[in-house]
């Protein structure tokens, strides 16, 4: 078996150095070698006769043994990596988040190992406070967890009575998590923590005179998302200003679920992003930021204070007493990820970034080479590289898009829904997006690393023996262009 080159660097061992060691046992001029070189400084065979490629044929088994959690047997399972080429960084189909390599191969490491808890709790408190501003940090395992905890210290702190809550209706959005159905809207969470809630505006709008609407607003508390509904950027902060302004004026608790939180700015993508410290202008009292977004975190909520008031200890207390903490495995991955990332250089490097900063010029170059690389092969009738609006997930992200060049690719005598099964079947999958007349596959998800793997695989579904090479590419458009 051998271990696939991109996996190697998750590993917390020599594994690919082993492997490629082992593989030498079937060479007996190696064995040879090696035998004769100990002679010449007058040393003897350290393992006895014949221990050299006894020895080599132990690590070959030793490293086949360690990699097979990590690689699987081969055989088409659930748990199959693949490609993904749908366009959606989040969706319930995936079971990844966005963590580098780096977190990655800690996790397996401490996984596997003790590793000191007492200091890792305050350490990532500190780093998270100094990233993302406010005063004092929680790290919760997961996003719901996290606004149920708020809710419910907000009715402790009413004496058990239930809370009364405003959420504008463009803010009632379904939370994400990674392979896992969640919360059907944040008024659900609500409600099953008793709260009352009060809903206003409509599902496109909430305007500053909805606002006016609100009974009592010195008893109420507001919840809000972000993104939510609202879309149109100019829209969005007209309606954030009018909120922050009502806010201030009845001096009302706000709290906030920044699912698209992000510690560095995308100017070209500010629609996507919000940069978490650069948040609390606006008046919250709390923010909520999951770490399985743009953060590039495992899956996990940061709950951000202001200001340590008797309602933040209540839900320091809610947290504790409930076991809502995430795991110190949890907090330890987040820690690496924050201390790699706080600048902007490590940021850059991770799937969250990769994803966001590629250049649309760069995404047309790729996918103009894979449409020259399989044009004319076998049964693939048509295909082609066009700029589309793509969607970036589902729950909260439903309503966001993305423009990448997307390949199209249409294949006499195999239905599109067909092609993408094929695709999707084997030891590496390939996901793709369905039209009715062809496949999509969207570059802005896939490694540029992959688009020669996906090209194989679509040159091997046309019946074709092998891609086109650059060279051969060329020479056939130069034929094309002559004739």
């Amino acid at each position: 078996m051998k271990v696939p080159s991109h996996l190697k660097d998750l590993l917390p061992f020599p594994l690919e150095k082993i492997k490629e060691m082992a593989q030498l046992v079937g060479q007996p001029q190696w064995v040879s070698a090696v035998k004769e070189a100990v002679e010449k400084v007058g040393g003897k065979d350290p393992f006895g006769p014949g221990g050299i490629l006894q020895f080599l044929q132990q690590a070959s088994r030793w490293a086949e043994s360690m990699a097979e959690p990590f690689v699987g047997s081969g055989k088409q399972g659930p748990q199959n990596a693949g490609v993904n080429g749908t366009g959606e960084l989040f969706s319930s189909r995936w079971t990844n988040g966005l963590l580098t390599q780096d977190a990655l191969a800690s996790q397996l490491l401490l996984a596997g190992h003790p590793s000191e808890a007492n200091h890792i709790s305050d350490e990532l408190r500190l780093l998270a406070v100094g990233l993302m501003g406010g005063i004092d940090a929680l790290v919760v395992s997961n996003t719901t967890s996290a606004i149920a905890a708020v809710a419910m210290s907000q009715n402790k702190m009413s004496q058990n009575k239930p809370s009364s809550w405003v959420l504008p209706r463009v803010d009632c959005v379904r939370p994400f998590r990674f392979g896992v159905s969640s919360a059907s809207s944040l008024r659900a969470i609500l409600d099953e923590t008793g709260s009352i809630v009060n809903e206003v505006g409509s599902n496109h709008e909430c305007l500053r005179s909805d606002w006016e609407t609100v009974a009592h607003p010195e008893s109420v508390s507001v919840l809000t998302a972000t993104p939510g509904g609202t879309g149109d950027p100019e829209a969005t902060a007209r309606y954030l200003a009018d909120l922050s302004h009502w806010v201030s004026q009845h001096s009302v608790s706000w709290t906030e679920v920044l699912f698209n939180g992000s510690l560095h700015s995308v100017p070209e993508h500010a629609s996507l992003t919000s940069v978490v410290a650069d948040r609390w202008h606006l008046g919250m009292e709390m923010l909520l930021v999951p770490c399985d977004a743009w953060i590039g975190g495992p899956e996990c909520c940061v709950i951000l204070t202001r200001k340590k008031t008797p309602r933040w200890e209540e839900v320091q207390r809610v947290v504790h007493n409930l076991g809502l903490e995430a795991s110190m495995l949890t907090q330890s991955v987040l820690l690496k990820v924050l201390q790699a990332t706080e600048g902007y250089d490590g940021w850059q490097r991770t799937p969250a970034a990769q994803a966001l900063s590629v250049s649309s010029d760069n995404l047309k170059f790729r996918g103009e080479k894979m449409a020259s690389q399989l044009i004319g092969l076998g049964r693939i009738e048509q295909v082609k590289a066009i700029e589309k609006d793509c969607r970036v997930g589902m729950g909260v992200w439903s309503s966001m898009r993305w423009k990448s060049t997307v390949l199209q690719v249409r294949m006499n005598g195999i239905a599109p829904s067909e092609l993408a099964k094929r695709l999707s079947e084997g030891v590496r999958p390939v996901w793709c997006q369905v039209q009715s007349d062809c496949i999509e596959l969207v570059l802005r998800t896939i490694d540029p690393d992959e688009d020669r793997f996906v090209t194989q695989r679509l040159s091997e579904e046309a019946g074709a023996m092998d891609a086109r090479t650059d060279s051969e590419s060329c020479t056939n458009n130069a034929n094309a262009e002559s004739s």
